[in-house]
């Protein structure tokens, strides 16, 4: 047992070792390497000094002194659909507010009417629900007592194949005390 015990730990240490040494070797070999060769730095160079910069692109937009100098929506984008869209729900809600009432006094009877109608149409639906609701007790009620007539008639079923059961196995138990007894008799 002590040979397994000592075993185990020195491979524990072997392993331990070799990731040592991988890590070590890994870490040379990188630091050793022969890459591609830096530049050097030196003071020689061509700095010309304030020079104006130049820009290396075409440019696409112009600048309108948005983020950046430019605008925020894509130059190429079509974007005519989305702007008559946007009119046209200007347009819509200028409409209704000018749709307002003419004179002050008008209020109160035209949201009477609407409030009238809104309760009309509740008690419309409120007698559509109480009927639904009606028929549905209806048929949960006729659903339960079909459900009762099955349940007894499936519970005498369940009686009946309970007392075969029974029947058959107290004469199979008769039928081993029986050969029991015959054998005690016959070695008798």
């Amino acid at each position: 047992m002590n040979k397994a015990f000592s075993w185990l730990k020195r491979n524990q240490l072997v392993r331990a070792l070799v990731v040592v040494l991988a890590g070590v070797s890994m870490l040379l070999s990188t630091a050793c390497s022969s890459g591609p060769n830096t530049p050097k730095v030196s003071g020689e160079g061509s700095y010309t000094g304030n020079a104006p910069q130049m820009e290396i692109y075409k440019r696409v937009q112009p600048n309108e002194g948005g983020m950046n100098e430019y605008s925020n929506v894509d130059p190429r984008a079509n974007t005519t659909r989305a702007d008559a869209k946007a009119k046209g729900l200007v347009d819509n809600a200028e409409r209704n507010i000018q749709r307002g009432f003419d004179d002050v006094r008008e209020a109160p009877e035209v949201l009477g009417g609407y409030v009238k109608e809104g309760g009309r149409n509740l008690g419309e639906q409120a007698r559509q629900t109480t009927n639904e609701l009606q028929q549905g007790a209806r048929e949960g009620s006729r659903n339960l007592r079909r459900n009762a007539a099955e349940a007894r008639e499936g519970a005498g079923n369940v009686v009946q194949d309970a007392k075969s059961r029974t029947d058959e196995a107290v004469r199979g138990t008769q039928r081993a005390l029986d050969d029991a007894s015959n054998k005690l008799d016959s070695r008798a």
